[in-house]
């Protein structure tokens, strides 16, 4: 196999091949940790250090091995450096102390959700609802960090490192795609990695960040392969697409939308190729969802008829779980005007607040609202209106500018910072 071909200098290869190790290295542990279950075993000790060696056999196998070794060093201190920062903090968030620790602490004490059932007369806990019928994927790899170290508060570094992964990832695309400096191009890189949904949520067990962070990745990996096929970044893309489909329910939705952009894209520019195409998301849409993601999707669609269970289906609850958070005045209201209502109105933490209220932007701003980890309103961050006013003005500058020439690629890298 001939060694990928990356146009740029070492350090770019370097820059992709660091944060490649730590996206195998993720979903390969949920991969290998769901066959264990399937075959009725326990969560092994030694299934993230075998992730971490095939990981790096993926690497030298299509990259080669030239920077193998820096790389290793990079994605290890990157690990070790979250591992240290983030076991040191306590998580006080709701959900996170709620479910998702649960998952992790009875994943870990052998419960399978391969084969257990839910039984509401045989609760194994307080969230058996959530833990039985969401994905796993998250919780997985967190019940093996944990089984490893043995720090509970260790297991929520997942958010953190895939930040490490996503800056680098978005660098090698920036650098390959465009002709930015490298310190704007690093800048940009920086934006995407620092998404506020990610930030938020470093020291928490929330899966919210890891979605972003991943939604992020796959869609920079989609926008290098519109014009530069890479059988490695499709090894990539697919590895990322496996994992986070099975973390959160909408990553499905989300990722589908984005793969049928891309396909009636592709097909559109290499005709002769949309048969390998549709196969080849075919083929990975059966591995991600009905067999690696057997015990979610797969059990649901069987046993309660919806693969979103319990958010849709039979005696589904989720238009209770979608009221939790809402502003009484967004009941009346579409998702647009929720979207303006939610950015230009005033930070609040409240389960259920009367009603959004407006802030005028570039005004005064209640920063401690943002000390927990559910704002509902404002939720971005701070100044979250006054970055959304002045990225707009900008785009809109840049794209009436007849000296730029590709606004399409511009255009789309707006997109994904928005995003």
């Amino acid at each position: 196999m001939k060694p990928i071909s990356v146009e740029n200098s070492n350090h770019n290869k370097l820059v992709l091949t660091s944060a490649a190790l730590i996206i195998f290295c993720i979903s390969l542990t949920f991969i290998f940790s769901s066959i264990e279950l399937a075959l009725k075993l326990p969560l092994q000790l030694i299934t993230i250090p075998i992730a971490y060696i095939v990981s790096n056999l993926i690497v030298y196998y299509f990259v080669g091995k030239k920077n193998l070794l820096n790389s290793n060093l990079i994605s290890i201190s990157s690990i070790f450096i979250c591992f240290y920062l983030i076991s040191k903090t306590y998580d006080v968030s709701w959900d996170g102390q709620w479910y998702h620790q649960d998952a992790i602490l009875k994943l870990s004490e052998n419960w399978n959700p391969f084969y257990a059932s839910y039984d509401v007369q045989k609760s194994i806990s307080e969230s058996d609802i959530w833990i039985h019928h969401y994905p796993h994927a998250s919780w997985l790899v967190q019940a093996t960090i944990f089984k490893l170290s043995g720090s509970i508060q260790a297991t929520k570094l997942l958010t953190l490192l895939l930040s490490f992964a996503c800056f680098g990832i978005a660098y090698f695309v920036l650098t390959a795609k465009h002709n930015f400096s490298k310190i704007i191009t690093s800048l940009f890189a920086l934006c995407i990695a620092l998404n506020p949904i990610a930030y938020s949520q470093f020291f928490s067990f929330y899966v919210d960040g890891q979605s972003a962070m991943g939604i992020s990745i796959y869609l920079l990996l989609l926008y290098y392969l519109l014009d530069k096929p890479s059988v490695f970044i499709s090894i990539l893309l697919a590895s990322v697409f496996i994992y986070f489909v099975n973390i959160k329910f909408t990553n499905l939705v989300y990722l589908s939308i984005f793969n049928f952009a891309f396909f009636f894209w592709y097909v559109i520019k290499h005709p002769a190729l949309r048969l390998k195409v549709f196969l080849g998301f075919s083929m990975l849409y059966i591995l991600a969802v009905f067999v690696i993601g057997y015990s979610s999707y797969t059990r649901n669609t069987l046993e309660k008829g919806h693969p979103f269970y319990p958010l849709m289906g039979e005696n589904n609850v989720g238009e209770i779980v979608g009221n939790i958070h809402k502003s009484v005045n967004f009941f009346d209201q579409n998702r647009f005007q929720n979207f303006i209502d939610a950015s230009f109105a005033s930070p609040v933490y409240s389960r259920n607040p009367d009603s959004s209220k407006f802030r005028m932007p570039f005004t005064e701003v209640g920063y401690e609202n943002y000390y927990r980890t559910d704002s509902e309103m404002s939720g971005f961050g701070a100044r979250w209106s006054e970055l959304l006013i002045i990225t707009l003005i900008l785009l809109l500058f840049v794209l009436s500018s007849k000296s730029y020439r590709n606004k399409t690629n511009f255009f789309i890298l707006i997109s994904i910072l928005l995003f």
